[in-house]
């Protein structure tokens, strides 16, 4: 008989966010094929597909009795200046109640990953897995239901003599040594219907060191690759079962290494399906082999974390590229055809009207199909911007709620003058203003069917 035999599990994804796109949690179909494998029982709660989260709870702890319940924390807020919004505080009545009920809950998502002590004081919760949870969410779960102390296993927080444990997180080296994901308890149809978009990884891991980047803390430094045939399996099951043909490579820079990205492109062409995707990237590198490759293979547009297209402000957030590599990019895509969108920070360190400006002219002179501006940088906890900041004499306020860092020289200038911008200029976003970035927006584009990427659109309509 399996360890977990007679034992329930209830994960629960509390997200409800909308904009730009609706995404399942993922991490549900990588920990469903892991505990099933130990004979765990597993049923899902997804706040996304249910209108009344705390409802639907109740009733289902009801139904199941459920001996421990997995919450899963994807964002932590909108990381948008000035619209500035928190998910924590809506998280509260759902704890209220898997409290009232006495049941052993597990926090864990790549939100945890970043403050993961922060998170369990401000939810009242005890017990938190900080990075990848294959590996050691079955011997907790089998100790929590059991009522045994909590085991001391990579990346495991707890509660200990009033204040914390944390065990540092041990990243899982063989990425094809895991089961396949198991996409049935996303309800991938469900998803589909409403204009969804279903995650695919390839590759965990950045070993890149962006000064205000959380995802190190996340996935670990260490790039390690799943096998590219795997990633086509998990794109066949999907088109084959669910219908699936629209999907995003969610990591965190798809094209590191590039060799990588080709194998996985061509892996996903060798499948002779009518699919479409989207991915992000990084411009320090971009061949034209990998866009030629990336277009044929179905992808729809490349989301590149340019930050800036100015050299001290690069410097300033730790880019291991400048604005040469960038231009360069944009000019690849072009040549290729393969639509771009280009993710700007403004406001960081070293920001002035002066790289402002180099910003939005070198935006005019390249046009690249869209561009998604934020002003401020989220500042989190442990990177090396917040301690360049503290040490600079910031006073930084608790950082577990959303704090954004701009830069005193345009502080009082940037938002009017990316809206004046964007205004007059088609195909840009400004999720903090809301300018060409709302759920109402998001959800007219869907209702009319178009399944590509938003950005895309916007910038044909020419708003």
């Amino acid at each position: 008989m399996s360890a977990g035999a007679g034992i329930r599990v209830l994960l629960i994804s509390p997200n409800r966010e909308r904009s730009p796109d609706i995404v399942p949690p993922l991490a549900f179909a990588h920990l469903a094929p892991v505990l099933k494998a130990a004979g765990i029982e597993v049923s899902t709660l997804d706040l996304q597909l249910v209108p009344d989260g705390e409802e639907a709870l109740r009733r289902i702890l009801d139904e199941l009795a459920p001996a421990v319940v997995g919450l899963s924390i994807r964002n932590l807020d909108n990381c948008a200046w000035p619209d500035s919004v928190s998910f924590l505080p809506d998280l509260a009545g759902l704890v209220g109640v898997l409290e009232s009920r006495e049941v052993p809950v597990i926090v864990g998502g790549a939100g945890v990953g970043i403050m993961p002590e922060e998170v369990l004081s401000l939810l009242g919760l005890d017990v938190a897995v900080s990075g990848e949870a294959e590996h050691v969410i079955v011997p907790l779960i089998l100790a929590l239901a059991a009522g045994d102390p909590v085991p001391e296993l990579p990346g495991v927080v707890f509660r200990e003599n009033g204040g914390f444990r944390t065990i540092p997180p041990a990243p899982i080296r063989d990425l094809g040594a895991l089961p396949p994901p198991d996409y049935s308890v996303l309800d991938p149809g469900a998803y589909e219907s409403i204009g969804g978009v279903v995650g695919i990884q390839t590759r965990r891991g950045c070993p890149f060191h962006c000064s205000y980047c959380v995802y190190p803390s996340i996935e670990g430094n260490r790039i390690r690759l799943r096998p590219p045939g795997r990633v086509a399996d998990d794109l066949r099951r999907l088109f084959d079962e669910y219908g699936i043909d629209r999907f995003f490579l969610a990591d965190s820079v798809f094209n590191e290494p590039e060799e990588h990205a080709i194998a996985v492109a061509r892996a996903i062409s060798d499948l002779d399906l009518p699919l479409g995707y989207g991915c992000y990237l990084t411009p320090r590198k971009l061949s034209p082999e990998l866009a030629d490759t990336l277009l044929l293979s179905g992808c729809e547009g490349g989301e590149f974390g340019s930050d800036s297209f100015s050299d001290p402000v690069l410097a300033g957030l730790g880019k291991p590229f400048r604005r040469r590599d960038i231009e360069e990019t944009i000019a690849v895509c072009r040549a290729a055809g393969l639509p771009q969108v280009h993710h700007l920070i403004f406001g960081g360190p070293g920001e002035t009207p002066e790289t402002v400006r180099e910003t939005l002219d070198a935006a005019e002179e390249w046009a690249p199909d869209a561009l998604v501006a934020m002003a401020g940088v989220r500042i989190y906890p442990h990177t090396s911007l917040a301690a360049a900041l503290a040490a600079s004499g910031v006073e930084l306020p608790d950082l577990v709620m959303p704090y954004q860092y701009v830069s005193p020289e345009v502080v009082d200038v940037i938002e009017e003058t990316l809206l004046a911008h964007a205004r007059e200029h088609a195909g840009w976003i400004l999720p903090g203003s809301g300018h060409n970035c709302n759920v109402e927006l998001f959800d007219r584009i869907r209702e009319t069917g178009y399944r590509g990427p938003a950005w895309a659109l916007l910038r044909r309509m020419r708003i």
